[in-house]
């Protein structure tokens, strides 16, 4: 199951809005939605050797939800090392920055004339 954090920055993200406005997108979720609630109303009043049939689909369905979390996680750790290493190049370049700025023989001027 997803935490609520991980819905939350599903939900904020540009790609998932984009997706909601789909027709086809929306047509999926409303079968997949029928789909379920078939399978597990059919669940409560199956005879025995239907069992693993729509056991199976139950199983299949639970997979394809971690799966899609695994996937939640894996763009989340993405996005944070991202954000990490541009935080990281973002320091370097001031450190560069100050150290330049502390040479006090340095030829390179900011606003400098070369003529």
């Amino acid at each position: 199951m997803l935490t609520q954090e991980q819905r939350d920055a599903i939900q904020k993200s540009a790609e998932y809005a984009s997706l909601k406005e789909n027709p086809g997108f929306k047509l999926v979720v409303a079968e997949a939605r029928t789909a379920l609630l078939k399978y597990w109303t059919h669940l409560l009043s199956a005879r025995p050797d239907e069992l693993p049939g729509i056991q199976g689909f139950i199983a299949g369905a639970n997979f394809v939800l971690e799966l899609a979390d695994e996937h939640v996680a894996e763009s989340k750790f993405a996005l944070e090392q991202d954000i990490r290493e541009r935080e990281e190049a973002v320091a370097q370049s001031r450190l560069i920055a100050a150290t330049q700025r502390e040479r006090g023989g340095s030829r390179l001027r900011l606003g400098a004339d070369l003529g």
